[in-house]
């Protein structure tokens, strides 16, 4: 028997298990897999997608199932199946064009179906209201993304008070990034983002920064930061 057998561990990752770059460390990467090799079942509690398993999977021995989008989901490690689904109530739905405002809010991201994520944009051409019509079921998760920081933090504090007990609410990543990797030298902050190189661009230049440069990733990053898919951008911003 290992000496780790019988005991589940289970972590978040961004701004927990991964580090300020968004990496795991080699020596935290090193431990879990001591622990696992000794009869230990390790896995995340994340609020990211099940995609991201199969990701983590190249990085962490992952070897229980993964919970995703904040619990909406869990996902075999080994067939990145999805096992088990705890969509949000119908009546969730009738809560975002209330919460959603109607000058800062320019991007609403909503998982659901098979986790598959639909996306509406402020330059689509529809109006907000249009972005919550006929809201696809079951629904795990929405984002509701703010160019002003201030509305997302009242939007936030607005629902805690309003729907306390039925719903959580928390602010994420700044600006709706997906940051896969981050380093600082003085006020430059080196980025590599997840998404389409101009959307990013948008994202980035709507926090006005000093300087915004925007460069795509050989194929040598991308296959170190072990992204897949298409649409990587490294971005340099002073804040």
């Amino acid at each position: 028997m290992g000496r780790f057998d019988g005991i589940l561990l289970c972590s978040d990752y961004d701004g927990t298990l991964a580090g300020p770059d968004g990496k795991v460390s080699p020596e935290n990467a090193q431990a879990i897999r001591y622990f696992t090799e000794n009869g230990g079942l390790f896995t995340l509690a994340t609020g990211r997608s099940p995609d991201f398993v199969r990701q983590m999977c190249a990085v962490l021995p992952l070897n229980a199932p993964v919970m995703c989008l904040n619990g909406g989901a869990i996902v075999d490690p080994e067939s990145f199946r999805v096992l088990e689904i705890c969509p949000l109530p119908q009546s969730a739905t009738a809560i975002l064009p209330q919460l959603a405002h109607p000058e800062a809010t320019y991007q609403v991201d909503l998982w659901y179906g098979d986790c598959q994520i639909i996306r509406w944009r402020l330059d689509s051409g529809r109006p907000l209201a249009g972005a919550f019509d006929a809201v696809p079921s079951p629904l795990f998760k929405a984002v509701l993304i703010n160019s002003q920081r201030e509305a997302a933090e009242r939007m936030r504090d607005t629902a805690k008070e309003t729907y306390a007990g039925l719903y959580r609410f928390e602010r994420s990543w700044p600006e709706g990034l997906e940051i896969l990797h981050e380093s600082a030298m003085g006020r430059l902050r080196t980025l590599i983002l997840r998404g389409k190189s101009d959307e990013l661009q948008q994202k980035l230049a709507a926090t006005q920064p000093l300087f915004l440069d925007v460069l795509p990733l050989t194929l040598e990053e991308i296959f170190i930061y072990e992204l897949g898919g298409a649409g990587h951008a490294l971005s340099d911003m002073v804040l």
